[in-house]
């Protein structure tokens, strides 16, 4: 199956966006595309050639279609449907296996939740994989969509092509559906990564508190040795350890952009105690924490005192 790896970290370039109804005898359009297209289906079918093959395209169905594609009408039918006209150098077109598709998007979603929140690395997943043609089984996410797209429309008759705001708006817009139409093609995780993300999501919420075993045994209605089975198993990590690398993320953030002290910093994130906070830190970073302040203030030529 053809699947589009999509960078968004360079915003998409939206050209059109508009709504079309085709009622016989008239016939879509007979042409070779410039640029990248998606189409979603509201009402009707719309058959087309498109290079070799044919295609019909049904309501609720979302079609990518690739630069240079050659469409034609191969017959007359009533059809309503949205059309997206985008542009990006950093589009990858590929073929494989559903479950490689499914494999990359759930690595994709683990990375991402455990990279450090404030670093730039972040960004690094800011892409979707999508295939070249799906169909939207949820009624809410299919309302989502077209009203989505309804309130962003963009043609040369809209007021908003001329206003940059607007223009940013429509490609940002979009690239939200993306990521939307990217989630409703992977599978609902079983219950065991239901309970290793919603135990993740308490501690992401509460890392400040001092969470124990006990306290999620409590919380999830389970014993303590079979949520961290269920944890380890998912995330890979045990639970107190993504409690102590939660914290680390936030203590490293307050050292970084404070000038708190190092004491004030381990009690705000949860730590016990200092000597508690800094073995842990060392154990993780490889280096004191007040050593890892100096050699960041040194790296930006900062001067400073910290404790």
């Amino acid at each position: 199956m053809i699947y589009y790896k999509i960078d968004l970290r360079d915003i998409l370039r939206v050209t059109l966006l508009g709504k079309e109804k085709l009622i016989p005898p008239r016939m879509h359009y007979k042409r070779n595309t410039v640029e990248y297209i998606m189409y979603v289906v509201l009402d009707g079918k719309l058959h087309l050639k498109v290079n070799d093959g044919e295609l019909t395209l049904l309501p609720g169905d979302v079609h990518i279609f690739n630069q240079g594609d050659y469409q034609e009408a191969f017959e007359s039918t009533y059809c309503e449907y949205y059309y997206i006209h985008f542009r990006s150098p950093y589009i990858e077109k590929s073929e494989m296996e559903e479950s490689e598709f499914l494999a990359l998007c759930a690595k994709k979603e683990e990375e991402f939740k455990k990279t450090e929140f404030y670093k730039e690395s972040c960004y690094d997943y800011f892409y979707v994989y999508l295939p070249e043609h799906l169909h939207i089984e949820s009624a809410s996410l299919f309302e989502y969509i077209t009203n989505t797209l309804k309130n962003n429309t963009l043609t040369p008759l809209t007021p908003r092509s001329k206003s940059v705001e607007n223009r940013f708006s429509v490609s940002a817009s979009f690239e939200k559906i993306l990521f939307k139409l990217e989630k409703s093609e992977t599978p609902k995780q079983d219950n065991s990564h239901n309970i290793a993300w919603k135990i993740a999501d308490f501690i992401d919420k509460n890392y400040f508190l001092p969470i124990t075993g006990e306290d999620i045994a409590k919380e999830f209605f389970l014993s303590f040795d079979y949520a961290n089975r269920v944890f380890g198993k998912v995330m890979g990590i045990s639970i107190i350890k993504y409690r102590n690398d939660v914290r680390l993320q936030h203590a490293k953030a307050l050292m970084l952009a404070t000038t708190k002290p190092l004491l004030e910093i381990a009690s705000e994130v949860g730590f016990e105690n200092a000597h508690y906070f800094s073995r842990i830190f060392k154990k993780e970073e490889g280096i004191a924490p007040s050593e890892y302040k100096k050699e960041f203030l040194r790296s930006q030529n900062i001067g400073g005192h910290y404790e």
